[in-house]
């Protein structure tokens, strides 16, 4: 097997990140403070929202947004075609996960599903940096909470819910670094319990409460990416545009471009019975190309239930490197192999 040169997800780091990093190093204040809630402002800013809470991950943040809605016990509906974060949150939470399934076009819950008023709350991602369609209608009926991990900076998200999460690892739309999350919400009483169930210290026992703070070197770093976040949405969008050139000539569909999508991943549909072959060829190109969900959590949980949109997903979906710090040349690279792969 040839050795990968085109990673599929790759972060956007350089000597700003690393200077703004070493600043707080050198200060002696590391640990959450004075460059945190700085942080938190901003991305509150940003999004539109009165009220940031930093953590230390995209998961803490959303476990601790479901226990301030004081979900233990009750179902959380969720879709099925998503990463496991969200069932490992709401076991934090002590919630039951319920499944939805989504559009087996987008990936996303883009109608409202019917069963929805049996949940005490609903986690909506946004899938690939695409908005999704039932955000508003769904939050007609329960408390919504967006999920942010791959579509910060897209227009109308995250402002419909009771609280929006974001996600900082290291190749998510900004970082902090590694490691980082946050909640975003416009009422103060319910970001003031986020932030006492995020520590502990002086604090009483008389509820689960966690270590979940980001650090001060962390909110620096993402400080300088959240200021970057207009040219790192533009790059996404310059290569987007590339690959949806190429991409007329191959035996593959995308959905039409939105210009509220920010291109987190670009996600092509292959004809049924190609994906694991495709897959494969490009990865003896040395291009790491991925299915962008690994397995339905349907399957995870054993659920019953029909999710045809989540198996037309899992079955037909693969995702090309995407991501600012992907060269001009990476990218031609990457068509010349999805040329060949593809037989154009």
């Amino acid at each position: 097997m040839k050795a990968i040169r085109i990673p599929h997800s790759c972060p956007d780091l350089g000597e700003a990140e690393a200077a703004a990093a070493h600043a707080v190093v050198a200060s002696g204040q590391v640990a959450a403070g004075p460059v945190v809630a700085a942080f938190e402002e901003e991305v509150a800013g940003a999004t539109g929202r009165r009220y940031g809470v930093a953590t230390s991950s995209g998961t803490a943040a959303l476990q601790l947004a479901l226990q301030a809605l004081n979900v233990a016990g009750q179902r959380v509906l969720m879709p099925s075609y998503v990463c496991s974060a969200l069932v490992h949150a709401t076991h934090g939470a002590g919630g039951i996960p319920a499944l939805a399934d989504v559009s087996g076009r987008s990936g996303n819950m883009d109608d409202a599903p019917p069963d929805a008023g049996a949940c005490v709350a609903v986690i909506v991602p946004h899938m690939f940096g695409r908005p999704a369609a039932a955000t508003a209608q769904l939050a007609k009926r329960l408390p919504v909470i967006e999920d942010l991990a791959m579509a910060l900076g897209a227009d109308g998200v995250g402002g419909l819910g009771v609280a929006a999460v974001c996600s900082f690892f290291a190749t998510k739309v900004i970082t902090t670094g590694g490691e980082g999350g946050m909640v975003l919400t416009d009422d103060a009483g319910f970001a003031q319990l986020v932030a006492e169930l995020r520590e502990y210290d002086g604090l009483p026992v008389d509820r689960r409460r966690w270590n979940y703070k980001l650090t001060d070197v962390g909110a620096a770093i993402g400080r300088v990416q959240l200021g970057r976040l207009p040219e790192l949405l533009q790059r996404r969008r310059s290569l987007a545009a590339r690959y949806d050139a190429a991409c007329r000539g191959w035996p593959a569909q995308r959905p039409p471009a939105d210009a509220a999508d920010i291109t987190y991943r670009y996600v092509i549909s292959l004809e049924p019975g190609r994906l694991d072959d495709s897959l494969a060829a490009f990865e003896a190109l040395g291009i790491a190309a991925r299915r962008p969900v690994g397995a339905s959590l349907h399957a995870a949980l054993d659920s019953v239930g029909s999710f045809p949109g989540t198996q037309s997903m899992l079955d037909t979906a693969l995702s090309l490197p995407l991501y600012p710090s992907l060269s001009d040349d990476q990218a031609q690279q990457v068509i010349a192999a999805a040329d060949q792969v593809f037989g154009v």
